[in-house]
């Protein structure tokens, strides 16, 4: 028969491998999803834009030729320093299932290159992605043909971004959501106290 020390040592051990497994079992598990690398050589030949350019080509489109993103997208350019050099990127975020595109710019000709990748964030899906801009009847940037793939399959599936409107640049921006306070389940790089995921719509 168990003494009485026996029996509290025997439940206490229960209870102490219960909490850990708990602890083990609930923990979130970070998924690492490879960016996939694209080398486009009509892209890697081409020249940067300009500031300009750059801008021309922000606002909001309707997506066309595919379901895959939801119905609309907003295009922002932002940038980081790496040592003296600066590397622009296109942000589009779209609609459906948390998500967006990541691509940099070159010009070739009249035409703007958009070379990047795609990511949907409720999930592990990845892939290619590219974008060719032509000027259009009135000189504008108005329509984005281009095409992307999963994982490093080479983008073969078509997509059409079409310009609605400018972005919201107005001030002041309200604030209709905050989940800032290490309450991020979507795994950015930033959250939202930071300023780094601000966008107007």
């Amino acid at each position: 028969m168990l003494s009485i020390a026996q029996i509290v040592f025997f439940s206490m051990a229960r209870f102490i491998i219960g909490i850990f497994t708990v602890l083990f079992v609930s923990c979130q598990q970070n998924r690492h999803v490879p960016v996939p690398d694209d080398h486009w050589p009509l892209f890697d030949s081409a020249a940067f834009l300009s500031s300009e350019e750059r801008n021309s080509i922000e606002g909001v489109y309707a997506i066309d030729a595919t379901d895959g993103f939801g119905a609309l997208t907003a295009l922002k350019w932002s940038y980081t320093v790496k040592d003296q050099d600066t590397v622009h990127k296109l942000s589009m975020y779209c609609e459906k299932d948390i998500s967006y595109f990541v691509c940099e710019g070159r010009k070739s000709g009249d035409s703007i290159l958009l070379d990047g990748y795609w990511r949907k964030l409720d999930n592990d899906k990845t892939g290619k992605a590219r974008f060719i801009l032509a000027l259009d009847s009135t000189g504008r940037y108005s329509i984005a043909d281009g095409t992307y793939g999963e994982d490093e399959n080479g983008p073969a599936k078509k997509i059409r971004l079409r310009h609605l409107r400018p972005l919201y640049d107005k001030t002041p921006l309200e604030i209709i959501a905050h989940r800032g306070g290490g309450r991020i389940t979507d795994l950015y790089r930033e959250n939202d106290c930071s300023g780094g995921c601000s966008v107007g719509v």
